[in-house]
């Protein structure tokens, strides 16, 4: 459904042509449907809510959860969708080795534990900086998607006809 709103374009394959969608085509919404508290709402992701879940309960059509990405400016959402805490200890296992979740990935202000600061003895030892390990940090990343504005859904259509317009342009 998303693509079916794309322009095609001829591509020369060896020495013929084919009709493809341009998929590298890109438009983000207008401001007023991504700023404006009018439209949106706020939705907090349950752990294993997928994009087509919301929409289905929102819009009645799974496949209208490219809406969702579109207004939290999500391009990929296998990787930059909220997870579940299994996923999350699947994945640091991955990223940085079997036994490394608990190693030091960067040092921070208690107030902000997102922010990587250096490392310095002193400070460390007044507790004015913590360690914030490999699994730490994978939580406090994932804890920030947790949170996804959602589209109220009596300005779906309004929202789908702008697209429209916008992705042929």
């Amino acid at each position: 459904m998303f693509f079916s709103y794309f322009p095609k374009l001829l591509y020369p394959f060896d020495e013929r042509r084919e009709v493809v969608t341009d998929i590298f085509r890109r438009v983000a919404p207008r401001d007023k449907f991504i700023v404006n508290e009018t439209y949106l709402d706020k939705h907090v992701l349950k752990a294993g809510e997928r994009p087509e879940d919301i929409a289905y309960k929102l819009y009645g059509d799974a496949e209208l959860h490219w809406v969702l990405l579109l207004i939290n400016n999500i391009i990929d959402p296998f990787n930059d969708w909220y997870y579940t805490p299994e996923q999350v200890e699947a994945m640091v296992k991955q990223r940085y080795g079997e036994n490394n979740a608990n190693a030091t990935h960067h040092w921070a202000t208690s107030d902000r534990p997102e922010i990587c600061v250096d490392y310095n003895a002193e400070k460390l030892a007044s507790g004015e900086i913590f360690e914030v390990s490999h699994l730490e940090h994978e939580l406090i990343e994932n804890d920030a998607r947790q949170e996804i504005k959602i589209l109220h859904p009596r300005y779906l259509n309004n929202f789908v006809t702008e697209f429209k317009e916008l992705i042929k342009q």
